[in-house]
């Protein structure tokens, strides 16, 4: 949703939030399944398709044993699993008190599937402004046991306490809740991704409340933004430990990630891209972690170093994929080296479906291992490819391991996000913004370089730093309201102008 300023006959008429309404054209806009395909529902009628298609569905599931192999595959069929478990756990962990668990009935449902082939059915996020505390709920509400429980029990609770009655979607679900806890639900993460988006609306909001009077300041919406952030932060804790008592199981533990040298590569967790200096993320030991040493161009993967780890059973130093049962907090740190430069590994397809590992530049015979996930799935030149996921080949030749390019279908948002930031290079964001004077100017790579801030629109020069360290933060408790211009010229030359407001 982008705002949009609106003039009426040359009158001003206010800031408005366009956006396209979630119907069957949406479908076809964002899906690609022609509108006149389209199934469609909300909780109370059908909206396009054929009546109860999704009540049939869900009660040939509800029918069925949770825990048996033919639950999971009749779910899998019926609903998009990983759609399925992000849907939950934003409406969970952002505790919306109007939906499946509200005092007052079942509110803001609605799905959708292909009709040509009967699924899968996914559910439609809209509707959260009672989300993330701003409906009056603490940091501490157990929305999911609320789900799970509700006053109004209906077929979509059913189907989330079946789903998570399965073990293998249990684990599933509670890997992933964890994923998006240590990532985009982690606090700066979610911060930088909120003032950027208020940052939208903050510079012309001055307009706006000077047309209506509402809000009632600027410093107050404002403040409603930072208890969004502040619950979020907040909420973390609490989310997690709900997760794991709902499941009976022990304590999360946490995984330190790190690498050796600062550009030798990169380590993931699910998929999760490392920062350096380190890494952290917390994980519940009932359900491994999948962990992988990525070298970058020019280097292999020599080994890995673990005091915590060393005697586990799962802790292999030289295979640079690993599946982790976390039974203790404890680090993991990958060594990289610029061994068998020069050589370039890369997957191909034969013509008769055969995947093919090519190493062009090899000075002597290595080895070849085909891994999906963590899992070693076969060894050899050859490899027959699998029906979905990522495939990874690895060659070995003495102590050094190079890592070719994934193969297949790409199912982490992680690496997608970690290969934008690759493509597009070095990008700068300033947050909180707006702000009340203290505001912090970050990078998305390691990088030192030149900020200056100048008042706008008279162009007043306020600071000068030269060659700092990003992230950097700047305070300007004492500098009035007003939108300020950021000019930054990295290290490598690139220039970026970002703007922040500053409001009381």
């Amino acid at each position: 949703m982008q705002p949009t300023e609106l003039w009426l006959n040359g009158e001003y008429w206010g800031l408005y939030g366009a956006r396209e309404k979630t119907d069957e054209r949406w479908v076809e806009d964002v899906y690609g399944i022609p509108e006149e395909h389209v199934d469609m529902a909300n909780q109370w009628e059908t909206l396009a398709g054929p009546a109860s298609s999704f009540e049939i569905d869900a009660a040939r599931l509800l029918e069925m044993s949770p825990t048996s192999e033919a639950f999971a595959s009749a779910f899998a069929e019926r609903f998009d699993i990983s759609s399925f478990v992000d849907y939950h756990i934003f409406e969970i962990h952002g505790q919306n008190i109007d939906w499946i668990s509200a005092d007052w009935g079942v509110k803001n449902l609605k799905f959708f599937r292909d009709g040509r082939n009967l699924g899968p059915w996914r559910y439609v996020l809209f509707d959260l402004d009672a989300c993330f505390g701003q409906w009056g709920t603490g940091p501490g509400h157990n929305e999911l046991e609320k789900a799970l429980n509700p006053p109004f029990p209906s077929i979509y609770s059913d189907l989330l306490e079946a789903f998570l009655d399965n073990p293998g979607f249990r684990c599933g679900f509670a890997t992933r809740y964890n994923d998006l806890l240590n990532s985009i639900f982690e606090p700066s993460a979610f911060e930088s991704k909120l003032y950027a988006a208020a940052t939208q609306v903050s510079n012309v909001l001055f307009r706006h409340i000077d047309r209506w009077d509402s809000p009632v300041s600027h410093g107050y919406w404002f403040q409603r933004i930072q208890d969004i952030a502040s619950h979020n932060a907040q909420r973390i804790q609490p989310s997690r430990n709900q997760l794991g008592n709902a499941f009976g199981w022990s304590g999360a533990k946490d995984i330190t990630t790190s690498w050796t040298p600062t550009g030798g590569g990169l380590v993931t967790v699910n998929g999760i891209p490392g920062q350096w200096p380190s890494w952290t993320g917390a994980y519940f030991g009932e359900c491994p972690v999948q962990v992988a040493a990525l070298p970058a161009e020019g280097f292999g993967f020599t080994g890995w170093s673990s005091a915590a780890y060393n005697d586990e059973d799962w802790f292999t130093p030289d295979l640079p994929f690993l599946t982790a049962s976390l039974g203790s907090d404890g680090d993991l740190e990958a060594t990289f080296s610029p061994c068998l430069a020069g050589v370039i590994l890369q997957i191909m397809q034969t013509p008769d479906g055969q995947l093919q590992a090519v190493a062009e530049g090899l000075p002597a015979p290595g080895s070849f291992q085909w891994w999906q996930g963590s899992v070693m799935v076969g060894t050899g030149p050859t490899f027959n490819p699998p029906s979905q996921g990522v495939v990874y080949v690895t060659l070995t030749l003495g102590e050094c391991t190079l890592i070719s390019e994934p193969w297949g279908e790409e199912a982490s948002v992680f690496i997608n996000e970690s290969e934008t930031e690759r493509v597009h290079g070095l990008q700068f964001h300033v947050f909180p913004n707006p702000s009340r004077g203290q505001f912090t100017v970050a990078a998305n790579l390691n990088t030192r370089g030149k900020v200056d801030v100048l008042k706008m629109p008279s162009g007043q020069l306020m600071e000068s730093h030269q060659w700092v360290d990003f992230p950097f933060s700047v305070s300007g408790q004492h500098w009035p309201s007003g939108i300020y211009a950021i000019r930054v010229v990295a290290e490598n030359g690139d220039a970026h102008v970002l703007q922040v407001a500053l409001v009381r």
